[in-house]
């Protein structure tokens, strides 16, 4: 009888990004099993404190282990139920001077942002310069900016 294959767990958004991925063996833990019912914790290099995204907002998807995905979670999105490389995490302005490569005008956005120990959640559409159409709120701390098929964007 052969092994049973190596499975994992990731955390993913539901525009794809993967925020986490662990070993999971035969257990299939869930988003409320692997933050604890509270949050996980995403750093932001540069910000002193993380954004704390809510176990509602992430979805666990259980796919065969796949070292890259394990060793960097974050560059990847789950796309047609696999994990896609979209590249590494980049940084963004939250004066939105560099992420025109999100995608077209129209384009659905999230943003999630750490206002205190709230996280304030964001959907809006890309403009003509590729900016989102809502921007950081005012007394908030570091976010990340999310557009299926573009790579996660942190900002402080």
């Amino acid at each position: 009888m052969a092994a049973p294959e190596p499975m994992m767990t990731v955390l993913h958004l539901e525009t794809g990004h993967v925020l986490a991925a662990i070993s999971s063996g035969a257990l299939a833990p869930t988003a409320e099993d692997l933050t604890g019912g509270e949050h996980l914790a995403v750093r932001v290099p540069k910000a002193d404190e993380p954004v704390l995204v809510t176990p509602g907002l992430l979805a666990a998807a259980r796919l065969a282990a796949r070292h890259d995905v394990l060793a960097d979670p974050r560059s990847y999105q789950i796309a047609q139920g696999a994990p896609a490389f979209i590249g590494a995490p980049k940084m963004f302005e939250a004066s939105g001077a560099n992420a025109s490569d999100l995608g077209a005008v129209d384009t659905d956005s999230l943003s999630l942002w750490q206002v205190g120990d709230h996280l304030v959640e964001i959907r809006s559409k890309l403009d003509a310069n590729g900016q989102p159409a809502v921007g950081k709120p005012p007394g908030a701390g570091p976010g990340m900016l999310l557009v299926r098929g573009a790579p996660l964007y942190l900002a402080t």
